[in-house]
């Protein structure tokens, strides 16, 4: 059936009002001779009264924009609002308080067809409103909308209140108070856009009207109507007609009674309708689950559109899911209806609630099978079917079995690891019956075990090994993949071994197959050993010997034989050496390397038996104080100087008799470990007798005996680089202060270890002696103020190696001050007239060199002067680091000694440093280590602790 002839009457007459409205309200738009100015607020009486309405809001248009300004609107105007219909409109923006009584909200917004958005909503009074009818229809732009704040306790209608609000994707209707509404006929029409639309706030109790509700809503899938109250609704045509992709319908709460009654209603606005359900269902092209209630009731007679199956089911008929006997969604199990009867099912009410789906015979699914590794269930590594062709559901006589053979077997997946299906235990669902919903077999799998991989390490040539075999086992899982290009497994060096080459494929997958991979090895040639023989102060005593001229790294050399480890050793000067037993070598013995090595023994010239000189006369009672000379075996001595021709011993005078005395030979010779003397023998002179009768004598000229000449004593000759007498030195390696010139273990007075630049131990030349082996000795007083030897005298080496000028003795373009706290600048060279302090670190610029007294200065292009002090300047230019980060965790301290913790530093912190220093500074037993100073103190300088970065 379609509509009845006078509902489309009185929907026609309906249309054709608003029509006239329109086109009344044009009309006096136009004749107003532009009343309505778009750019300026209108104040005046005949636009601020309507309809009588002398408070009537004030607006503007103006670029799209409709202003509303504070005022009361008791009516709605007869010919509607002025900005009806005014498509330029995109933006409405309510500037203060509206109230709006009656029908004054009716219509409010229509046909503003390019509104895309109202702000202040909340500052329309519609407290006292009654019909929001159209209120928002063909506002056909709006894509959302919240209508929350709006007070409808009193509205009555809100018929075609979004009517066409085609671009319209959600409203928010929360809060909205539905309970004095009677009519909501077309409400949503046409809402194409829909897709989400919440009514469980809707109090429908008193509504009358709800035709044509969601017609053409397109986009709406489901409607939850679970709040809907409907015994006194009496018209519900075409309610849902046109809702093209719904799919479920709930109508299990409607009271259908009143609408399909024979009966006329009189609606809000006093006209007499008909009753009707006409059309409620039409259109519904994807509906596929329609829930009915025990108060629907259906007249047969009437048009409901019958409720027709989606396209993929065709003309096939509804049948009623019946979950009291099992029936599910998928599987129905109850009667099946066409759609005619299903209409009829419901001509009385009292059938119980029940779901209507599409009636498909039912065919049962097949079963899938998937083999999962069990610790990682998710990744299907296999996935197999059992076909369910010529089956039937839940029949006993029709099973599958998944634990036939062909299911069951050992698989290779694609990236080629193979698996073994685990039977023990079988799947709890391995065989059954089949039914309409799929299921699923899992097998556990695991991979498969393969041979080994096997490694050799031979020496290359051979099948020596150079270490154990290394076998990769069930890493060994079938298919899995294997590389033994790493360093682990393919060193570049096991230990005097290098890699040489390779036999066999070193990559690959695991397999039935056993692999078998060698890697040959060669040992390199090696450098040789060179033992040397080195007296106490490093100098060569013996030529150096050679082991290993033709050794491979790791032959194994032994420098302890008699042949290499020399207990004695006769210098070139004839001086017998002695091996030093507390020096011995660590690496006497060892293994030949890639580095070359030095044995090194140290000797001491062996101590020689003391040569007695003795002074007596012809009766061997001594007549002169003797001495004894002493040295080391092998060391020449000269004796010459001490032969005393004449001697005075109580008053009188004896003369050298050289026929007793020893030999001129024998004063001349070398020390050695026997006891030797000398004996210069004298007899006395005769006293003259004066006698009584003196007699003049005949006076012969007499022999004068010549006054011996002493022999000279050799003064140092001195080599080039040996410091002036005065001037000052520094050691620059571990050196001892001695009591005398020949140095010795028992005469040590002092030690002094290698320490910083800036801490040198520094000492005064005084003197100048040379060992009994010619050795260049400096006599010297220490100068280091603050240490516990100042003051202290002695003998220390001359040896460049050892020992050097404190002062540069040559110009230099630039230098660096190292000094931890700087250098001082004066006017003059002899320091007077402090200028200023360079810190360290500072690049200062030269421009000449002088010398005052026994020291260096250097004169700066400002024409100041500045010590040329080793321990305080650095020739040329030297970076200073600014700052350091952290490799670990450092902690920082009050002194460079590292006392008093004041602060902690996390790893790869950045610090700025001030400067340098070390500890033990004035220590000269303690080498000291290098530290920075930073704000707050000393942190260690340590590079396994702190890394350098600017």
């Amino acid at each position: 059936m379609g509509l009845t002839t006078k509902w489309l009457y009185k929907r026609m007459l309906f249309v054709f009002c608003i029509i006239f409205g329109l086109m009344s309200l044009f009309s006096v738009s136009t004749n107003a001779n532009n009343t309505v100015q778009k750019s300026k607020i209108e104040n005046s009486d005949n636009l601020r009264t309507v309809n009588n309405q002398s408070d009537f809001p004030s607006y503007t248009i103006n670029n799209g924009v409709l202003t509303l300004y504070t005022g009361t609107i008791t009516e709605r105007p007869s010919n509607g609002y002025a900005w009806n219909f005014d498509s330029s409109i995109t933006k409405v923006q309510i500037m203060g308080e509206i109230k709006l009584d009656g029908n004054s909200t009716s219509g409010l917004f229509w046909g503003m067809s390019g509104l895309k958005n109202i702000v202040g909503l909340e500052k329309l009074d519609t407290q006292n409103a009654t019909d929001m009818g159209s209120m928002f229809r063909e506002d056909s732009s709006l894509t959302t909308l919240d209508i929350s704040s709006l007070k409808t306790s009193n509205v009555t209608t809100m018929g075609a209140m979004f009517w066409k609000d085609s671009s319209l994707t959600n409203v928010d209707l929360d809060g909205i108070d539905t309970s004095s509404v009677r009519d909501m006929g077309s409400m949503f029409r046409d809402c194409t856009s829909l897709s989400d639309l919440n009514l469980t706030s809707f109090n429908t109790s008193n509504v009358i009207i709800m035709g044509a509700m969601f017609w053409n809503d397109l986009a709406l899938t489901n409607i939850n109507l679970s709040s809907f109250k409907t015994s006194d609704v009496a018209d519900m045509g075409y309610m849902f007609a046109g809702c093209a992709n719904l799919n479920s319908l709930n109508l299990s709460t409607f009271d259908t009674r009143k609408a399909i009654s024979n009966n006329h209603f009189t609606d809000v606005h006093g006209v007499t309708q008909h009753n009707t359900v006409d059309g409620m269902l039409m259109g519904l092209s994807n509906l596929t689950a329609l829930t009915l209630g025990s108060l629907n009731q259906f007249a047969p007679q009437s048009s409901y559109g019958n409720p027709k199956l989606g396209p993929a089911y065709g003309p096939a008929n509804w049948q009623a899911v019946a979950a009291d006997k099992g029936g599910t969604v998928s599987v129905p199990q109850g009667t099946k209806y066409t759609p005619d009867d299903l209409i009829s099912h419901y001509t009385n009410v009292g059938v119980p609630k029940e779901t209507y789906v599409p009636a498909v015979d039912v065919l049962p699914a097949p079963i899938t099978i998937n083999y999962v590794k069990q610790s990682d269930p998710n990744n299907v590594l296999k996935q197999v079917t059992i076909p369910s062709d010529g089956q039937k559901v839940n029949d006993p006589d029709y099973q599958y079995d998944a634990s036939q053979p062909e299911y069951i077997q050992p698989f290779t997946t694609s990236d080629g690891k193979k698996f073994d299906v685990i039977t023990d235990p079988l799947p709890s669902n391995y065989k059954g019956e089949f039914t309409a919903d799929p299921q699923t077999v899992t097998y556990n799998v695991k991979q498969a075990d393969a041979k080994d991989v096997t490694i050799h390490y031979y020496e290359k040539g051979t099948t020596t090994p150079v270490q154990p075999d290394k076998v990769l086992p069930g890493a060994g899982k079938y298919g899995d993949s294997f590389s033994v290009d790493t360093k682990d497994l393919k060193p570049a060096t096991i230990g005097n071994y290098q890699y040489d080459s390779t036999s066999g494929t070193t990559s690959g997958q695991y397999n039935d197959e056993a692999h078998t991979i060698t890697f040959f090895y060669t040992r390199p040639d090696a450098k040789t050993v060179t033992v040397e023989y080195l007296d106490q102060d490093g100098k060569p005593i013996h030529d150096p010997q050679i082991i290993g001229k033709d050794g491979k790294v790791g032959d194994e050399y032994d420098a302890t034989t008699d042949k290499y480890k020399l207990k004695t050793i006769t210098g070139s000067d004839g001086v017998v050496y002695s091996l030093d037993t507390n020096k011995l070598p660590s690496n006497a013995k060892g293994t030949l390397s890639k580095d070359a090595i030095t044995v090194v023994y140290r000797y001491d010239a062996t101590k020689a038996a003391p040569i007695t000189i003795k002074y007596v006369d012809e009766s061997g009672n001594v007549i002169h104080t003797g001495k004894t000379l002493n040295g080391v075996v092998g060391e020449k001595f000269d004796a010459r100087s001490d032969k005393l021709n004449t001697i005075s011993y109580g008053g009188n005078t004896y003369t050298l008799d050289t026929k007793k005395s020893t030999a001129d030979s024998a004063l001349q010779g070398s020390f050695s470990a026997d006891k030797q003397s000398i004996t210069f023998v004298y007899s006395k002179n005769a006293t003259p007798v004066n006698p009584i009768n003196p007699v003049t004598p005949i006076n012969p000229t007499p022999t004068p005996t010549p006054t011996p000449t002493p022999t000279p004593q050799p003064q140092p000759n001195l080599p080039n680089y040996a410091a002036t007498k005065g001037s000052a030195v520094y050691s620059i390696n571990h050196i001892y202060l001695y009591k005398h010139a020949n140095f010795n273990k028992h005469d040590r007075i002092a030690k002094y270890v290698k320490k910083p630049r800036v801490y040198r131990p520094m000492f005064v030349v005084t003197g100048y002696a040379r060992s009994n082996a010619g050795k260049l000795r400096y006599k010297v007083r220490d100068v280091n103020h603050l240490s516990k030897t100042a003051g202290k005298t002695g003998y220390i080496t001359a040896n460049w190696k050892y020992v050097r000028p404190v002062y540069y003795q040559s110009n230099h373009k630039t230098v660096t001050v190292i000094n931890p706290r700087g250098v001082n600048a004066y006017k003059k060279s002899n320091l007077a007239g402090k200028v200023k302090n360079y810190k360290q670190g500072t690049i200062l610029h030269v421009t000449k060199f002088v010398h005052h007294n026994l020291t260096t200065r250097y004169v700066l292009s400002n024409g100041q002067y500045i010590t040329g002090n080793r321990k305080l300047v650095n020739m040329g230019k030297h970076h200073q680091a600014h700052y350091i980060k952290t490799k670990k965790a450092i902690n920082r301290y009050k002194t460079v000694g590292l006392h008093g913790k004041n602060k902690h530093f996390k790893k790869g912190a950045k610090i700025k440093i001030k400067n340098y220093d070390f500890s033990h500074a004035h220590n000269v037993t303690k080498s000291g280590s290098l530290r920075y100073r930073v704000a707050g103190g000393y942190i260690t300088g340590n590079s396994r602790y702190a890394q350098i970065v600017k």
